[in-house]
């Protein structure tokens, strides 16, 4: 429903985030990072038109009516302006942090405090936009509901995998050229020692995909019963928060996989910083440095208007 994820809520752990593959895509720090990678001039645009992106979105996701969109329309726009407001400053100061320490070298400990940032900084994210949407999701009639479910059961379909050796191998091929994609992103072309580093480390995480599958799809089937029992919008909110703030009904090696990947992810980066060459870390360094006054200028911008759905 959010993602901040990155890569724990809707999305698989290894994949990278697809909108079309995901309910609600509302956290517009999850749609400005993947924007990033592809353009750091889209980050203004995004932003500044994404109450009427979230809207359409939802619109067509869960096919509300012109009633249901007008009534939710003023909390979107509230969570977006508290979130202008009170967390863009943090991403922006991280990020230029990141761009130092980048530039001055990365350390265990320098990449441990990124991590320790935006992990409070996800769950801060996740509760604000968990809010806004509990109301949309009580507000949904029965056809609605139906539909939901339809759909979720259809992506059940499509996400179903297997654990033969083969189709272990293939994801696991695909989760390192996702890795050294994102990675090029920052530095610049890798050269083959340092793909063949990524690759070292990217094999060593758990491959838990259809263990995370058969997680969501149980919890999202618990938000349709919800949903059916007509739940208050306390319960609702509840119920989301324990999943997608609290992480508080997540399976055991789902558990133990997500602290494996950040141990993994920090060790990765560590790893990786001694052989980047002047380029790349000068790279790497100016794409963070972009990125953060991108989004320091969007703290003396307000948004765009844009027509409602």
């Amino acid at each position: 429903m959010l993602r901040l994820d990155p890569h724990r809520m809707f999305a698989c752990p290894h994949k990278v985030l697809r909108p079309k593959r995901r309910l609600l895509t509302f956290l517009p720090a999850a749609l400005l990072l993947g924007l990033a990678i592809s353009g750091c001039s889209q980050i203004q645009i995004a932003y500044n038109t994404a109450a009427f992106t979230i809207e359409l979105y939802a619109s067509r996701y869960l096919g509300l009516d012109d009633r249901q969109v007008a009534l939710w329309r003023p909390l979107l726009s509230e969570a977006l302006a508290q979130h202008r407001d009170e967390e863009v400053p943090a991403i922006t100061a991280l990020l230029t942090q990141a761009a130092e320490d980048v530039n001055a070298g990365l350390t265990k400990a320098k990449v441990s405090a990124w991590v320790d940032q935006l992990e409070p900084m996800y769950q801060r994210h996740a509760r604000l936009f968990v809010a806004a949407t509990a109301p949309l999701l009580t507000s949904l009639s029965d056809a609605q509901i139906d539909a939901l479910e339809k759909k979720f059961q259809e992506q059940a379909r499509d996400d179903a995998t297997d654990d033969s050796p083969e189709s272990l191998a293939k994801r696991k091929r695909k989760r390192i050229e996702r890795y050294i994609e994102n990675i090029e992103w920052a530095t610049g072309d890798l050269t083959q020692a340092q793909r063949e580093l990524v690759g070292t480390e990217i094999a060593k995480f758990p491959d838990v995909e259809t263990s995370w599958y058969a997680y969501r799809y149980q919890q999202r089937e618990a938000l349709i019963a919800l949903l059916r029992r007509d739940a208050s919008n306390e319960k609702i909110l509840s119920f989301l928060n324990r999943w997608l703030v609290e992480f508080k009904d997540m399976p055991v090696d789902l558990v133990q996989a997500r602290d494996q990947m950040r141990a993994g992810l920090i060790q990765l980066v560590v790893a990786l910083d001694p052989s980047l060459s002047e380029a790349q870390r000068q790279h790497f360094g100016k794409q963070l440095k972009v990125l953060s006054e991108e989004f320091e200028s969007l703290q003396q911008r307000r948004p765009t208007q844009a027509p409602g759905v």
